[in-house]
């Protein structure tokens, strides 16, 4: 009877450590990519009067939120966040950067300190050690949320409107 008991202990056993295994397969899509990204901060509080004067349109009118540039011989460049609007003059905006796989998150954020105006600012993020391949761009900041798809084995130079 004991061997029976051991036979079931020792298949119960090797069950477990497949079903373990064979699991581990599905967790590389969640893992997060290492790659280094600084963010380089932002540019001087812009009025209104000098967004007038920069902003960009397409030609379906849609405002130019968001430009990167990178060197894919060396796996880095910038992404640029474009007239981030806030009504803080003092605010202190700033980016996170995470990548999962081909997917690439980006969040724009900022601590508000007690400024009575409308400011706009640009964020510049450093990114290092991409590939030159095709990646998912989810953007999220305080206002609202976007997502592009850029390559950049093909395109490592772009513009995003909305």
């Amino acid at each position: 009877m004991n061997k029976k008991i051991y036979i079931g202990v020792i298949l119960s056993l090797i069950s477990l450590i497949w079903v373990f295994f064979s699991c581990k397969k599905d967790e590389p899509e969640n893992t997060e990519t290492k790659i280094d990204w600084e963010c380089l901060g932002c540019s001087e509080c812009k009025t209104k009067a000098e967004y007038n004067k920069e902003v960009e349109y397409n030609d379906d009118n849609e405002e130019l939120i968001m430009s990167y540039d990178f060197d894919m011989n060396k796996g880095e460049g910038f992404i640029i966040r474009k007239n981030l609007n806030l009504m803080d003059c003092d605010a202190d905006p700033y980016s996170e950067v995470y990548v999962y796989g081909d997917t690439i998150s980006i969040y724009f954020q900022y601590d508000l300190n007690g400024g009575k105006c409308m400011c706009f600012f640009d964020i510049t993020t450093k990114i290092k050690g991409l590939k030159p391949q095709i990646y998912h761009i989810d953007v999220h900041d305080q206002q609202m949320e976007y997502d592009f798809v850029i390559d950049l084995a093909k395109s490592p130079r772009g513009k995003f409107y909305w």
